[in-house]
């Protein structure tokens, strides 16, 4: 038995989309579009369609929306848009909780991008292990846990992004770092004298924010050569979170989608190239949000 409520309208790709449709139309869309690509087998294929008790009713939220009650949900972040907004709206409000409670205390929040270099005919596979490497090297090495006693840096929170666009797949992390106050005002000037980073970076150093920015990418940098790829300074981010929100929003992301209009341009046109790239990235993708121990540190509980 078949309750999506735009079962009667089929559709197999992204270019027999409507001329306007709600967000909502668009994700349910999307999510026939997955299922029909991952197989009638797959949880997401049954996901909001198939009954998973005798009784199927339709009830009515605290804000008046209606939604069927007693229908199997995939729960799958990756290969269902409508259940990764689900998901992607909770993490957001945990991470949030978090955010504002290590900045109510005083503390610092700053979000960080971490990529290596790719191209057009990278195997994606290839790129998401070697950046999970490169991350678990980093993060493990004697010289990131001097950097994190340096900066009191007492965790993270990590998400993994994978796009695809004119350049072919790109995978990045998406990184919160969660920082206490300095303990010595003139540790970022000492460090810059010690690293010689004005001159590594041909720019003038100033303030925690920036040469905490140039001691993670020399780290990152050391580490992606040692496999073979090149870290691009212009690629690599760090910045200060001033609003907990964005702070969440910056790890709770859910996108599958080129780069520029002249990217999507050609996916509209070739809908099969679409689908492959979207079963190649439902393939690799089982990546995860990491919360590090600050959660404990704030005695936040998830979802409380």
């Amino acid at each position: 038995m078949k309750l999506d409520r735009d079962a009667n309208n089929p559709t197999t790709s992204i270019d027999q989309a409507p001329a306007y449709e709600t967000a909502k139309s668009r994700k349910h869309r999307l999510r026939r579009v997955s299922g029909e690509l991952l197989g009638g087998e797959h949880r997401t294929a049954k996901c909001g369609c198939t009954r998973c008790s005798e009784v199927v009713t339709v009830n009515a939220n605290a804000h008046g929306k209606a939604g069927f009650k007693g229908v199997s949900t995939c729960g799958s972040i990756w290969t269902c848009p409508v259940c990764a907004s689900k998901i992607a709206a909770r993490r957001s409000v945990e991470v949030q909780e978090l955010a504002k409670a290590h900045q109510k205390a005083g503390f610092s929040v700053y979000m960080a991008t971490f990529t290596i270099d790719h191209g057009l005919g990278d195997d994606v596979r290839g790129l998401r292990t070697t950046l999970s490497q490169c991350w678990d090297q980093m993060t493990r090495s004697g010289a990131m846990k001097r950097l994190k006693d340096r900066f009191n840096i007492i965790g993270f929170v990590r998400a993994l992004e994978i796009t695809h666009g004119s350049h072919g797949w790109h995978p990045h992390l998406h990184v919160l770092w969660f920082t206490r106050p300095l303990d010595d005002e003139n540790f970022c000037d000492d460090l810059v004298e010690k690293y010689e980073l004005d001159d590594l970076f041909e720019t003038e150093l100033e303030g925690e924010e920036s040469v905490l920015k140039k001691m993670l990418f020399k780290r990152w940098q050391a580490v992606t050569a040692k496999r073979g790829h090149n870290a691009s300074w212009n690629a690599f981010d760090l910045v200060k979170a001033d609003d907990a929100a964005k702070a969440a929003e910056y790890v709770s992301k859910w996108v599958l989608e080129p780069r520029s209009p002249k990217a999507l341009k050609n996916w509209v046109a070739d809908p099969v190239r679409l689908g492959n790239c979207w079963m190649m990235r439902r393939t690799v993708m089982n990546g995860r949000a990491v919360f590090s121990k600050i959660m404990h540190a704030h005695s936040i509980v998830p979802g409380t």
